[in-house]
């Protein structure tokens, strides 16, 4: 059977996602301070310390330009050259600073949909409980009323997708 226009330009648009992931970061060649340098003079920097702190978790130190590939899990990959090919265009510590950017985001939109899905379980499991309620006296009735007006407002609010800006981290085929 022959693919429609929107599931060829859909193939097409995952094979250039691809080929871009493969490239690396076309600033990396004229980067001549190592980022680990920067951070030691970065007043950012303790906002971001501070921010790990509050969270419990550990800060990572860039004492040195290491890459992401000495700080790995040995245990996630493989082979050594399955992460040594996983890391191939993250070198230093920038390539480390970059794989940490898309660790967290990742991390953070897995939370924020394991949030999602457990409110929306919690609310309509409340909107259940109000349908099955006994409602004859009339000032309970309007208390229903009002608990399913709200949170059918709020799962309505659940269904939208939430945009973070970012400032750009990583430029590939330009």
């Amino acid at each position: 059977m022959a693919k429609s226009a929107t599931e060829r330009k859909r193939e097409q648009r995952a094979r250039e996602a691809a080929a871009l992931d493969r490239l690396g970061d076309d600033a990396h060649p004229y980067l001549a301070k190592p980022f680990f340098e920067h951070v030691q003079q970065d007043p950012n920097w303790s906002t971001i310390e501070a921010e790990l702190d509050l969270l419990g978790i550990d800060p990572p130190s860039f004492d040195d330009d290491s890459g992401p590939e000495d700080f790995s899990n040995p245990g996630a990959f493989g082979s050594d050259e399955d992460r040594d090919e996983h890391f191939r265009n993250y070198p230093g510590s920038v390539g480390r600073a970059e794989v940490l950017v898309d660790g967290l985001l990742t991390v953070a939109t897995e939370l924020a949909v394991s949030i999602n899905t457990y409110k929306k379980a919690q609310l309509t499991e409340r909107l259940h409980e109000l349908e099955a309620a006994d409602l004859s006296d009339m000032k309970a009735r309007k208390a229903a009323f009002k608990d399913v007006t709200k949170i059918q407002k709020i799962l309505d609010e659940l269904e939208k997708k939430q945009r973070v800006d970012l400032p750009k981290w990583k430029v590939k085929g330009t």
